[in-house]
This record gives C-alpha cells, sequence and structure tokens, in this order.
C-alpha cells in the first residue's frame, strides 16, 4: 500500500514537473483565445428552466479567482427536480489560478461522498462527455453530482490527466485555458433518479459549452 502511495506521489510530481516546464517553454506568448461572457450561454434546454443566476461566494470566490463563471439554479417542472450548474473558467493557467477539484471542496461544505464514479456519453453535436459522477450525503440530504474540466470541446474527468493535457495545449494550440464543470441534482425524489436527471442535465450544458467555448485549433505552423 505504501508503494502505490508513493508511487502516485511520484507521478504527481512528473505531471508537475511538465506542466512547469511546458508554461515556461512553450506559453511565453500565450494565446488567449476570445470568450463571450458565460452569462450568454442558455442552460434552458431539456426541459429545464432558469430559476435564479447566484452570485459567487466569497470564500469559493478567493480560492478559484476565476476569470468568468456562472452559477445557475434551474428546475424541471415535469419531475418536479432542481438543479444547479456551476462554471468557472480560466483564461490562463500561467498565473497559478486553476481549478480546484470539488472532490476536496464538498467535504469542506460538510458533504460526504457516498458513491463515486465515472461517466461517460457521446453527445449529438458536441463529442464524448467523460466526467465523475457522484453521490454525496450530508444528514438527511442527498444529491447527484456530475463534474468535468473542459477545454474547447474536450472534457477530462481527472484532475491528473487534466494536467497532462494542459502540457500538449501549451505545445499544440499555445493556449492553457480551462474550464471546470460542475452539475447538481438534490435527490428529493430518490437518488436514482437524481443521478438520470444530473446526467442528462450534464450532456445538456456541455453541448452548451461546446457551442460557446473556442474549439482547439493547431498554432499556424504546427
Amino acid at each position: 500500500m505504501s508503494w502505490w502511495r508513493g508511487r502516485g506521489m511520484w507521478v504527481a510530481t512528473a505531471v508537475l514537473c511538465a506542466q512547469a516546464v511546458a508554461f515556461h517553454v512553450f506559453l511565453q506568448n500565450e494565446h488567449e483565445p476570445k470568450v463571450l461572457p458565460l452569462a450568454l450561454v442558455n442552460f434552458e434546454r431539456g426541459g429545464w428552466a432558469l430559476m435564479a443566476d447566484e452570485p459567487l461566494d466569497s470564500a469559493t470566490a478567493e480560492i478559484l479567482h476565476p476569470d468568468d463563471f456562472v452559477y445557475r439554479v434551474l428546475a424541471d417542472s415535469r419531475r418536479g427536480l432542481g438543479a444547479t450548474v456551476f462554471v468557472a473558467y480560466f483564461r490562463s493557467q500561467r498565473t497559478g489560478h486553476a481549478p480546484h477539484t470539488p472532490r476536496n471542496c464538498l467535504p469542506g461544505h460538510g458533504w460526504v461522498f457516498e458513491r463515486t464514479g465515472t461517466y461517460e456519453a457521446d453527445v449529438a453535436g458536441a463529442g464524448r462527455l467523460r466526467a465523475n459522477r457522484y453521490v454525496i450525503q450530508k444528514e438527511n440530504e442527498r444529491a447527484a453530482v456530475v463534474y468535468w474540466y473542459q477545454t474547447g470541446e474536450r472534457t477530462v474527468a481527472n484532475e491528473y490527466e487534466a494536467k497532462l493535457w494542459l502540457v500538449w495545449d501549451a505545445m499544440r494550440h499555445g493556449r492553457s485555458d480551462t474550464a471546470l464543470v460542475r452539475v447538481i441534482v438534490p435527490a428529493a425524489a430518490g437518488v436514482e433518479e437524481a443521478e438520470r436527471a444530473a446526467e442528462g442535465l450534464a450532456r445538456e450544458v456541455y453541448a452548451a459549452l461546446v457551442e460557446h467555448f473556442p474549439r482547439l485549433e493547431p498554432l499556424k505552423g504546427t
């Protein structure tokens, strides 16, 4: 067991070193793509309606420092379900501001993980969504969570894989922008229903963001 923990530490260190080299060598003249405000993205799809746009609490803002974000409360009146969609966008990770995994943030707010896993789905006109899928619990409350990291049309579930892609993006695309995307559906109607709803909403959110974010294009001359 200690060998695996040591192996994981070395892998993490190697990833961070590769990232540092990519920042220094390939991002001296970083290309920051032009991205319209996230407030313009329409998540009212698949029967979900907008109920409110929420501000980012000061504690989360202090930790993340996103360049742009949207935090929306949605409702599906047909099924009597509510949901929240949070997207934090980072134009560049050279400054040290980068996504923080909800796997660490949610326990800090009193939630515990009841079940963890991954979720993948092909989304027409967008691509393949690769995400984390959790069921969380706090006292008598339970909720389904789907979250991922997104750059252009590409999605990644694992944060270390996202860092490896960052090295490739620096070399191939001259950019280090990314977004953290999180969908939460409270399990008032039962956990299985909440999981299905979270997965469906995640597909809609992914499709909307693929339309919004600039696609990954190679730099000229590469």
